[in-house]
């Protein structure tokens, strides 16, 4: 993407936001770098440019993760929790956290809502609920979805 000087249309730098921002603008999937150039004024020793070349990439992905299925389900009624081993993956912008619920169905969350876990970048990823107060004799639908770093699920 080529410069674009967002205050090209100002009569005077009095009016200058000191912020700019572009719209419309159509990036495919992948990682970019944002650098910033600031030109010196005139008074302050003539037109000196400055390049910040250290940025940290901005990643598009407009794909969601790929959730692998279940591998491993340990139930602890003496302690109350539950550990669940699941294969997921993204390739491009990684997993970020998993969600966890439990439905009444397949399809819902309603005997337990979604709780948030960090995905552990391991070979063999899990989470452990602690507390898991589910009442004897109902049944219930383990429902994980994985996040990437995109916000995608």
């Amino acid at each position: 993407m080529s410069f674009n000087n967002p205050h090209a249309h100002l009569s005077s730098p009095k009016f200058w936001t000191y912020t700019g921002y572009a719209r419309n603008i159509h990036l495919s999937d992948g990682q970019y770098y944002v650098s910033v150039q600031a030109l010196n004024n005139v008074v302050h020793g003539g037109s000196l440019v400055t390049t910040v070349c250290k940025s940290i990439p901005l990643t598009v992905d407009t794909t969601p993760p790929e959730f692998k299925g279940l591998s491993d389900i340990i139930f602890d009624e003496d302690f109350n929790l539950m550990a669940l081993y699941f294969g997921a993956e993204d390739s491009s912008s990684k997993i970020a956290r998993v969600d966890f619920g439990l439905g009444k169905t397949k399809h819902d969350v309603e005997v337990r809502g979604y709780t948030r876990f960090d995905y552990m970048q391991t070979d063999d990823p899990y989470i452990v609920i602690k507390d898991l107060n589910i009442t004897d004799g109902e049944p219930a639908w383990i429902r994980l979805r994985a996040v990437n770093n995109g916000r995608i699920r």
